[in-house]
């Protein structure tokens, strides 16, 4: 908190002057650890009600980081081959909630209690930025990160030429892989009216920009996108900032190679080989997800809290497994069967479904999923048929004249050309 107070995110002030103010609400804090990065505070607006008070002024439709990667996954399926592999990389913002900033009523309304120097002289937290915990903070921010990400795709299409950035280059400083030759079976083959153009695209999740574009179009890709979040987020201190405010692309991920346009990058949680095409999870996701697994097997009973932190993870896990989004059926009867209990029984057919699942998870482990699989091709063929089922060569030629029924006869239907990126719209 001492950390945030520095560079200006937050306010601590005794309560004893602020207690007269008419919007003040007070809500405890709490703390959520991360795997690569230090502890990242959390206010619970929920508990003095201040999440189910808020009024939904939020943009919610701002919020297109549902479909990030089934979207990327397409692009890379449709990818023209005789451009190369898809290259990707991702720049992580710095600090990126307290970007945005609050009304003063709002800050009061969403301050949190600290401990003071004594039991007797508490202080409050005033959060001067969007706090993690409150309800409207992912809506009110993904208007400001997909704003920018629509800018980028803009400025990708257009012929104006922008300056060189200076993270363009530092960004581009690291050894990763970069294959330059494709696989045969790593993108759908070509039809007579593919887009010939190479593949340059931006896409957002939530405050991680991802760039995929082909060796032709990197540099003008990762151009765009630096452009785009320096016009949305100040990007450079001035003068008058704390010493202590960063810039807003995070300097330790770019350090770690995260920028770098690479063949092989984890976006989202998964491990993508754009030159093999193929989709698999990290190891320490691999190992995380067989432990998980394993460990419900000698169990007849589990916590609520631990059996909704399995769903969770399966649910990561289906996203990318073709059937698997039906197999939650016999896992989530038991929320409904026991809506009452804290500790949930596990019946056989329970644990013979988690042990459908482990055979899952040891396939897509020991053999990556072709990212081609997972996205259909356009028909080749279309047609109408009757109520009855039967096709084209059973209808009579009267049938037809009648315009009882439309057939689209020898003709090679295309893939589907991707929609423009406009109005803030990047799906499928």
């Amino acid at each position: 908190m001492v950390d945030m107070v520095s560079k200006g995110y937050w306010a601590i002030l005794p309560f004893s002057s602020l207690k007269h103010m008419p919007h003040l609400k007070l809500s405890p804090s709490g703390v959520v650890p991360q795997r690569t990065r230090r502890p990242r505070p959390i206010m619970d607006y929920s508990f003095t009600g201040v999440n189910a008070a808020s009024l939904a002024l939020s943009p919610s439709t701002a919020m297109q980081f549902g479909q990030t990667l089934p979207r990327l996954l397409q692009r890379i399926a449709y990818a023209p081959r005789h451009h190369g592999p898809p290259l990707l990389m991702k720049l992580d913002l710095s600090d990126g909630y307290y970007r945005v900033r609050l009304s003063p009523e709002a800050a009061l309304e969403l301050a949190v209690v600290l401990p003071g120097p004594k039991p007797s002289t508490p202080v409050i937290g005033i959060p001067l930025c969007l706090p993690m915990g409150w309800r409207h903070s992912p809506p009110f921010f993904c208007a400001f990160t997909e704003t920018a990400a629509d800018i980028a795709n803009t400025s990708i299409t257009t012929p104006v030429a922008l300056p060189p950035h200076p993270l363009e280059y530092s960004s581009q400083a690291h050894d990763v892989p970069r294959t330059q030759s494709f696989t045969p079976s790593a993108v759908h083959p070509p039809t007579a009216i593919s887009d010939p153009s190479p593949l340059a695209f931006v896409d957002i999740y939530i405050d991680d920009f991802i760039g995929l574009a082909q060796p032709s179009e990197a540099p003008r890709t990762l151009r765009a996108m630096l452009h785009a979040i320096d016009s949305i987020f100040r990007g450079y201190p001035l003068p008058r900032d704390p010493p202590s405010r960063k810039q807003v692309i995070s300097a330790s991920k770019l350090s770690a190679g995260d920028g770098a346009w690479s063949t092989q990058k984890v976006i989202l949680g998964w491990l993508l080989d754009t030159a093999a095409g193929t989709l698999s999870l990290p190891q320490h996701k691999e190992e995380r997800l067989l432990d998980l697994l394993r460990s419900f097997q000698p169990l007849k009973r589990t916590s609520r809290k631990r059996w909704y932190g399995l769903l969770g993870e399966l649910r990561h896990m289906s996203v990318a497994l073709p059937g698997a989004r039906f197999l939650f059926s016999i896992l989530q009867s038991l929320l409904v069967d026991q809506p009452s209990s804290k500790r949930l029984r596990l019946p056989p057919l329970v644990h013979a479904a988690l042990q459908d699942w482990q055979h899952l998870a040891d396939s897509i482990t020991s053999n990556p999923l072709p990212i081609a699989s997972l996205v259909p091709q356009a028909p080749s063929y279309m047609g109408a048929v009757d109520a009855s089922g039967y096709g084209q060569p059973q209808l009579a030629p009267a049938m037809l004249n009648h315009g009882h029924f439309t057939i689209i006869q020898n003709q090679q239907i295309p893939q589907p050309r991707l929609p423009p990126v406009t109005g803030g719209n990047r799906g499928l």
